[in-house]
């Protein structure tokens, strides 16, 4: 259920409404030009490749690759979340959309939002907003949201 909720948020912050599954498919291209979105999941492994409709990996990244790509956004999936030179930090001054999760939280720190120009939304993919630093985004006009 979160999964899916983690969807529908991500679809409405790149300016689509999903108010019911019937028009779910007509909103889809409602975007407004190309998004950078990034998630930041744990690596399954063997387990994603004996579950393929395991999605809460980096391997299965949600399950949502082929619909973002197909309305012209940019998906980039990565485990790699600390360090000044990890994967992450290279895609945080241009992404548009972070998605983490509770199991594999990619911190958000003040000093990481005010890298990231063009943030519109933190999404978790899951419960807890506990590694984000919640009075910046929300002073920047981003959303955070679960």
């Amino acid at each position: 259920m979160a999964m899916l909720r983690a969807g529908k948020q991500v679809i409405q912050a790149l300016g689509s409404r999903v108010p019911s599954s019937s028009t779910y498919s007509k909103q889809l291209h409602a975007s407004p030009g190309s998004k950078k979105i990034v998630g930041v999941f744990y690596k399954a492994n063997e387990y994603a490749a004996m579950n393929p409709n395991f999605v809460g990996c980096a391997e299965g990244g949600l399950g949502i690759r082929e619909w973002l790509e197909s309305q012209g956004h940019q998906y980039i999936v990565t485990d790699d979340k600390e360090g000044p030179s990890c994967e992450l930090e290279k895609h945080i001054p241009d992404l548009h959309v972070l998605i983490s999760t509770p199991f594999h939280p990619a911190y958000v720190t003040a000093e990481r939002i005010k890298k990231a120009k063009n943030l519109q939304l933190l999404l978790t993919a899951g419960i807890g907003s506990d590694h984000i630093d919640l009075p910046l985004p929300r002073s920047l006009e981003a959303t955070p949201s679960q």
